[in-house]
């Protein structure tokens, strides 16, 4: 029996169920292969083993990392900030003391040509400069495994592919023969426009391996930012 005439076969609304079940099935599937290195099983590091900039470029990348340095340059008097949320704004103050390595010393200097917050963590220029240090950091995250490596992300992606190409297929066939035979597809129809983020969330595109601890370590980036 082809594809065609066993879809055919099953009236719409067990058709739902079955392809509900189909759905889970495919998502498991490709989760596991997503994780086939069994990275969920890697120990994570012991606390304190992570200095806060590697912590904050786990949790949230450059912009995290700028974050962490502003508030460590202000609570060592480097740095003078002033209003609230977006409209923060920042001063420097010349200072003798050397404002820390080389992500400090980038982001101290760009602060004294910005007054506000917002301009320093959009700075292209910023950026740039960063991105030597932040590989560092970042090539330190994979070697703990708390990084996917760029293979783990293309396994990732061939799995939410493969995973939304065959369940796309199935039931995007069954709505085309319903359309044809004049049957409601609305239920069908809704499943299809949410399969894409269905797949995407369980499919480990996430390039942190352990996003729950290191929001649970958020609180070293406050209370030792000096990293």
């Amino acid at each position: 029996m082809s594809l065609i005439a066993a879809l055919t076969s099953i009236p719409g609304p067990q058709f739902l169920w079955y392809f509900a079940i189909f759905v889970t099935i495919c998502i498991v599937v490709g989760r596991k292969w997503a994780n086939w290195d069994t990275s969920t099983d890697y120990p994570l590091p012991a606390p304190g083993a992570l200095e806060p900039l590697a912590i904050a470029a786990l949790r949230g990348g450059p912009g995290a990392v700028i974050h962490t340095v502003v508030f460590d340059l202000w609570n060592r008097g480097l740095i003078r900030l002033s209003g609230e949320g977006s409209n923060v704004r920042l001063e420097a103050h010349p200072s003798q003391e050397s404002p820390g390595g080389l992500t400090h010393h980038f982001v101290y200097h760009a602060a004294q040509n910005m007054t506000e917050l917002s301009s320093l963590l959009q700075s292209r220029s910023l950026r740039d400069q960063l991105e030597a240090p932040l590989s560092q950091i970042m090539q330190q995250l994979e070697a703990l495994h708390l990084l996917k490596s760029a293979e783990d992300l293309r396994r990732s992606r061939l799995a939410f592919l493969a995973t939304l190409g065959v369940t796309e297929m199935v039931g995007g066939t069954k709505l085309i023969l319903g359309i044809s035979r004049n049957k409601p597809v609305f239920f069908l129809l809704i499943m299809l426009a949410v399969l894409p983020s269905s797949c995407g969330r369980y499919s480990s595109l996430d390039p942190t391996r352990s996003p729950g601890w290191g929001n649970s370590s958020s609180s070293s980036c406050r209370t030792n930012p000096s990293g």
